[in-house]
């Protein structure tokens, strides 16, 4: 995670409305949701993407500062690009895989 992202869930932990237990836990977990996709991707399951989305839900209807509840929304949004995308990348993937082992084993299978 980068430094601006790591400073954003830190203030998320230190604002009052989010004070209590089951927030600051949602906070620390929704990071490491976040980290997960970012280190993981395109292989993350979709547990994951579901759990992000109910941590931004859980957490922006506790938060009344509109800039946060858009920077949470953000997160979100990256979540589900990174879902979308995510089956052609592990397509291509395992195409760039094909067209390299073909020619570093010496065989040549038709289909």
């Amino acid at each position: 995670m980068t430094k601006k992202q790591k400073d954003f869930f830190k203030y998320l932990q230190t604002l009052p409305e989010l004070q209590e237990k089951r927030c600051k836990k949602a906070v620390r977990q929704l990071q490491t949701y976040i980290s997960k996709v970012e280190f993981e991707w395109p292989y993350v399951d979709d547990v994951i993407f579901n759990r992000i989305t109910k941590k931004v839900f859980l957490l922006q209807d506790k938060i009344t500062d509109s800039t946060i509840v858009s920077e949470l929304r953000k997160y979100q949004s990256y979540s589900d690009k990174k879902r979308n995308s995510q089956e052609y990348e592990q397509q291509s993937d395992f195409n760039n895989f094909y067209d390299t082992s073909v020619g570093w084993c010496g065989v040549d299978y038709e289909c």
